[in-house]
């Protein structure tokens, strides 16, 4: 069933750093996110569903990074639309 509602970014940026911060300590990498200052302060979507998925993308990519960083990025990919970009420093897929 999905449950959209109105959700912040800021509460869905303060959630994954709190999941996150101490295995990004643990390993010595860098974690950082970043929300577009352009972005609205609240969307509507299923923010369950939107953290299941950060989650495990942001998982994989702090078990594949041995050095550097891993960043989520949030940013505008359309007037209607928000892009979600997990980047890391890890060894990637050939």
């Amino acid at each position: 069933m999905v449950e959209d509602a109105l959700a912040k970014l800021e509460e869905l940026k303060e959630d994954l750093e709190r999941t996150f911060r101490q295995v990004a300590q643990d390993k010595g990498l860098q974690f950082v996110i970043t929300i577009e200052p352009s972005l609205p302060a609240a969307i509507r979507t299923d923010m369950a569903r939107v953290k299941q998925i950060l989650k495990n993308l942001l998982a994989n990519a702090f078990k594949f990074t041995r050095q550097g960083s891993v960043t989520l990025k949030i940013t505008p990919a359309t007037p209607r639309r928000i892009a979600f970009s997990v980047i890391d420093t890890g060894i990637g897929i050939p």
